[in-house]
């Protein structure tokens, strides 16, 4: 069967897990982020999976303006013309409409597809 992909090279992640957002009561900030990092950190490093930038993964107050940095980075880097495989982990609130966007810790939308368009080129 040949319905999979034959990594050759090294394959990466990067999470940016959110769980403080500017004016919202403690009620609607989101207290498992860091579990959840934790967590998806733990089981892709047990994939044999790098991390790119654990610092922007260890963070729980992401701007619009860093996450949007963060990917832009991430996509002129040597990591990720090296690997074959890179997974993006983003946990925080949003809202679907036209189309899936995320709110970061300013309260600033973005559309998922815009973040991670220059990853995609």
């Amino acid at each position: 069967m040949s319905n999979f992909y034959h990594l050759r090279g090294s394959s990466i992640f990067t999470t940016m897990a959110i769980a403080e957002f500017e004016n919202l009561p403690p009620g609607q900030q989101r207290r498992n982020a860091g579990a959840d990092a934790i967590e998806m950190r733990r089981s892709l490093t047990f994939l044999d999976m790098t991390e790119y930038n654990q610092e922007i993964g260890d963070q729980r107050y992401i701007t619009k303006q860093a996450a949007t940095d963060h990917i832009l980075e991430l996509s002129r880097s040597r990591e990720l013309e090296l690997c074959d495989m890179c997974v993006l982990v983003i946990s925080s609130h949003g809202h679907f409409s036209d189309t899936q966007k995320i709110i970061f810790s300013d309260r600033k939308l973005v559309a998922l597809y815009e973040l991670i368009n220059p990853i995609q080129r």
